[in-house]
């Protein structure tokens, strides 16, 4: 019966407050980290995506662009290619990080937590004249009416994907760039996520100066509340410390290992070594492709930065579990001299 109660108390507490303590303790480490975020979307690793001619031939025929705009899948592709501001682009995309960590870092005082998109708009608005060009060049010419395209609806997308034959290369162009710049400036410029939702956890934050000194007490609670039933739990299950041992090692091994495997399961992700040693055609052909190509190697490094914090704190759980299930053995073997 004992037993029975401890690992009642283990399986809906204590394993879930073992597990997010591993999660979290590590996690302090990159998810408040602004040099993290800017390399991830303005570092080489970004550049080298934008910059790769093959990810702009996988567009298909026809594409939304928002709600707003149906185009030619290659003829965007194209046009992409030719006009992406790439430089502003990256730039705009590393000040959009810093917005939104200074908004973060002004702690609890700070009016709203908002993100500043209007250098994004910017590079987007520089790239527009010429994508219309390169659009209006490249776009599939059919039959139409003899005027440009426009919206049949306030709700409905304008289709820009053929340009009618009776509709001049320039009038068509000037329709694109018209929707194009339509279409940026409807991009707000602050994005505000929303505010979740006041939780009985939230008291234990309540005086947190910061999003890190809330994570801090966030992990300090979680570690003190799974330390606290991982211990009693042995003490419910059984009298002898030899068992009480046994049970500590085994609760801890199991989680360790989950956290581990984990870590384990990110960091081979995108390792091409081990990729390439997996005997599946279909997985073989996608390495092969020079678009997914690139993108594998732009999520490596965050990848890597993610599964070494789940690698050291499951390999320090597995280790202290082991450590804890082998004293038992040599407690044992100690009462029985």
């Amino acid at each position: 019966m004992r037993k029975l109660l401890a690992l009642t108390l283990y399986l809906f507490i204590g394993l879930p407050a073992i597990l997010g303590t591993l999660f979290l303790v590590p996690l302090r480490g990159w998810v408040l980290d602004r040099d993290f975020y800017k390399t991830m979307v303005s570092g080489p690793e970004a550049r080298a995506v934008l910059e790769s001619p093959a990810l702009y031939d996988r567009f298909e025929e026809t594409i939304r662009a928002g709600d707003s705009l149906i185009l030619s899948g290659p003829a965007t592709g194209k046009a992409l290619k030719a006009s992406l501001p790439v430089p502003e682009l990256l730039s705009a995309a590393g000040a959009t990080v810093d917005s939104a960590f200074n908004a973060l870092e002004e702690g609890k005082d700070a009016d709203r937590f908002s993100i500043n998109l209007v250098p994004l708009k910017t590079a987007l608005d520089r790239g527009v004249i010429e994508f219309a060009r390169v659009y209006a060049a490249e776009v599939p010419v059919g039959p139409g009416a003899p005027t440009a395209p426009v919206r049949p609806s306030p709700e409905a997308p304008l289709d820009l994907s053929v340009r009618p034959a009776a509709v001049p290369e320039a009038e068509f162009r000037a329709a694109i760039r018209a929707a194009l710049a339509e279409a940026v400036a409807a991009i707000p410029d602050s994005a505000e996520p929303p505010i979740p939702e006041t939780g009985p956890g939230d008291a234990f934050l309540v005086n947190a100066r910061s999003a890190r000194d809330a994570l801090n007490r966030a992990a300090l609670w979680m570690f003190l509340l799974a330390g606290a039933v991982w211990v009693a739990g042995a003490f419910v299950a059984s009298d002898s410390a030899a068992r009480r041992l046994g049970w500590l090692g085994g609760t801890l091994l199991a989680p360790g290992i989950i956290v581990l495997a984990s870590g384990l399961a990110l960091r081979l992700a995108a390792d091409p070594l081990v990729l390439s040693v997996i005997q599946d055609p279909e997985l073989q052909r996608a390495l092969a492709d020079p678009a997914l190509r690139v993108v594998r190697d732009w999520i490596r490094r965050p990848l890597w930065t993610v599964s070494t914090g789940f690698l050291v704190s499951g390999s320090v759980a597995v280790i202290l579990g082991g450590g804890l299930s082998s004293s038992r053995k040599a407690l044992r073997y100690r009462d029985f001299e």
